[in-house]
């Protein structure tokens, strides 16, 4: 009788697939500075784990198996405007990716190629433009170098790029007034889109985008308060429990938000730890996991000093106790 003799390759596909059910779903990595955070994280990626989010820390996520595995690089941060860009724009025609509000770069294991680009002009009309051309084409806020914002666009994609809703600003002197402001035009069908510049006359500033009936339209929005983990737990669950969810955007400033749809049919549940140490931040979102909870932002708590919450979220039916 003939013996079977299995390929390489096949013998290979058959170690990678065993070694990735052994294999935890997350894994946590130094997250800054980017230069001794890439060995790391590169690491994990070849157990064939990718970037989900980072702070001090990264969460990164089983995705793949190896070979085909991702590949990480600090971005460069100096040098001048047009030096950085062009830096920039060597990286992305090898293939990796800005990860946005950080200064990593990603590859995937089928890359892509990707082109960036600042904002030009001297006045704001100008700027406005510059920046109206550059998602016009198909560019993407994905982040800050200095005060300047950065945009990326994948290079060869044939998607036309998304029409801007008409899109409004609200400031505020204070936490109050603000959201004060961001329900009266949540009544007239504008969602919370981003951060803004509050200017040279206001404390806080957000920007708000006009939605329809089919987004969710008319939402309403709570503000929270970052403070200690089992805090912010408590309060988290108490307004999951009304059907608010995090706006994980608002987590990067205040006022921290909290947003729900008009015909909400989930309430959500919440676990907060303080992300200090990767293996005990990594053990608890694996536990978390296990449980249906997924990671999906980290938030700052300013006391003496800055202390990171990761937050954990889970959907459940509104039916639910």
């Amino acid at each position: 009788m003939r013996k079977a003799v299995l390929s390489p390759l096949l013998i290979a596909s058959v170690l990678a697939t065993a070694q990735s059910t052994s294999l935890p779903k997350y894994k946590v990595v130094r997250g800054n500075p980017p230069e001794k955070a890439v060995p790391e994280m590169n690491a994990a990626a070849h157990q064939g784990y990718r970037f989900l989010l980072g702070a001090q820390l990264a969460i990164m996520h089983l995705d793949t198996a190896p070979p085909d595995t991702y590949r990480y690089l600090p971005a460069p941060e100096t040098g001048y405007r047009n030096d950085l860009l062009n830096q920039l724009n060597l990286q992305g025609a090898l293939g990796y990716g800005l990860l946005k509000e950080t200064k990593i770069l990603e590859k995937e294991p089928h890359p892509r190629n990707y082109e960036y680009a600042f904002i030009n002009g001297f006045t704001k009309k100008a700027q406005d433009q510059s920046k109206d051309a550059l998602l016009a084409q198909g560019f993407q806020l994905v982040g800050f170098f200095g005060n300047e914002p950065l945009y990326m666009r994948e290079i060869g994609k044939t998607e036309p790029a998304q029409k801007l809703a008409p899109l409004r600003m609200v400031r505020a002197s204070s936490k109050r007034n603000l959201l004060k402001n961001i329900s009266k035009l949540a009544g007239e069908n504008y969602r919370y889109r981003s951060n803004a510049d509050p200017g040279a006359n206001s404390v806080y500033g957000v920007t708000m985008e006009l939605c329809s009936a089919e987004d969710g339209a008319p939402f309403e929005y709570r503000a929270f308060e970052v403070g200690e983990a089992a805090q912010l737990e408590q309060q988290l669950n108490a307004l999951g429990q009304e059907g608010f969810r995090i706006v994980a955007e608002s987590l990067r400033q205040p006022p921290y938000l909290a947003e729900r749809l008009a015909n909400h049919a989930q309430k959500f549940a919440y676990r907060v730890i303080g992300a200090t140490d990767a293996s005990t931040t990594e053990n608890f979102v694996n536990v978390g996991d296990r449980d249906g909870f997924v990671p999906i932002a980290f938030a700052a708590h300013v006391a003496l000093t800055v202390h990171l919450h990761l937050i954990l979220e889970k959907a459940v039916p509104a039916s639910a106790p």
